[in-house]
C-alpha cells in the first residue's frame, strides 16, 4: 500500500508503463509523449544568443520576421536575427532600470516595453526610436515595477500590469 495520494500513484504507473512501451520495437519513442520524449525535444536547441547583461527579463517573437527581442536587466533592449544568430540593435531609454517585458505590434512597425523605471515605452524599429513615454507624469501611469506589457490583438490598446497592483489598458 502506498501513501501516495491515489490519482499520483496512478499517473506515475501510467508514465512507467509508456516509457516501458516507448522503449520496444512495437511502440517506438517517438510515438509516446512522456517525460523521456519530452526531455529529449529540450536537448534539441536551435540556437543560443547570448547578452552583456546579467539577466533576460522578457522575450517576444515577431510575427513574421525571424526576430527577437529581449528585455535586459541592464536596462537595454535587443532585436536578435535568431536564424542568423546576429544582433540587429540595441535600444536604450529605460535610464539603466531591468526592462522586464517586451511585445512585437501585430501588424505595425512597433514595440513597447516596460521596465523597473515605472515607464511603458512605444518603440519604431524601422527608425530605432522611441515614439512616447506612457508615465506617471503624462498622467495614470504606474506607481511600481511593470511586469508585463502587451499590444492588444484587435483593438488599438496596450495593456499592461505592475506590481502596484494594477492592470492598465492604455
Amino acid at each position: 500500500k502506498t501513501s501516495e495520494h491515489p490519482s499520483v500513484h496512478s499517473l506515475l504507473s501510467v508514465e512507467k508503463k509508456l516509457v516501458k512501451r516507448s522503449r520496444s520495437a512495437v511502440h517506438p519513442p517517438t510515438a509516446v509523449v512522456s517525460s523521456t520524449h519530452l526531455l529529449n525535444r529540450i536537448n534539441n536547441m536551435l540556437v543560443t544568443l547570448e547578452t552583456r547583461s546579467n539577466r533576460v527579463k522578457g522575450i517576444a517573437f515577431h510575427p513574421k520576421r525571424p526576430w527577437m527581442l529581449a528585455s535586459l536587466h541592464n536596462g537595454n533592449i535587443q532585436l536578435w536575427n535568431y536564424r542568423m544568430n546576429t544582433l540587429l540593435e540595441t535600444f536604450r531609454q529605460h535610464d539603466g532600470c531591468p526592462v522586464r517585458a517586451v511585445d512585437f505590434h501585430k501588424t505595425k512597425p512597433l514595440f513597447c516595453s516596460g521596465g523597473d523605471d515605472y515607464k511603458i515605452k512605444i518603440w519604431n524599429y524601422k527608425t530605432k526610436r522611441c515614439l512616447f513615454t506612457l508615465s506617471e507624469s503624462t498622467g495614470n501611469g504606474h506607481l511600481d515595477y511593470i511586469r508585463t506589457v502587451q499590444f492588444h490583438n484587435e483593438q488599438p490598446w496596450i495593456v499592461s500590469s505592475s506590481d502596484d497592483q494594477t492592470i492598465r489598458i492604455w
